[in-house]
């Protein structure tokens, strides 16, 4: 029986599309680094304690999001679609 890693197979056609976008960003150590921006609706310090140990390294405070803000969100998009 063979196993097949999916988050690998996943990485692999995403790997492929952003190349055939030319989206790829340079390999670690060359050009500009990424950002890394996290929204949660929850208690911040949890989030990101969990975010940290998940993602194998400090993320930062991640920034709170409430219900209201993501209404008024949803609200400017359903406008701007108009």
């Amino acid at each position: 029986m063979a196993l097949i890693d999916s988050a690998r197979q996943t990485a692999l056609v995403v790997e492929r599309q952003l190349e055939a976008m030319r989206a790829r960003a340079p390999a670690r150590g060359g050009g500009t680094p990424g950002a890394l921006e996290l929204l949660c609706d929850g208690p911040g310090p949890t989030f990101e304690r969990l975010a940290a140990r998940f993602l194998g390294a400090p993320v930062g405070q991640p920034i709170l999001v409430t219900p209201e803000m993501l209404e008024a969100a949803e609200e400017m998009r359903n406008a701007n679609e108009q």
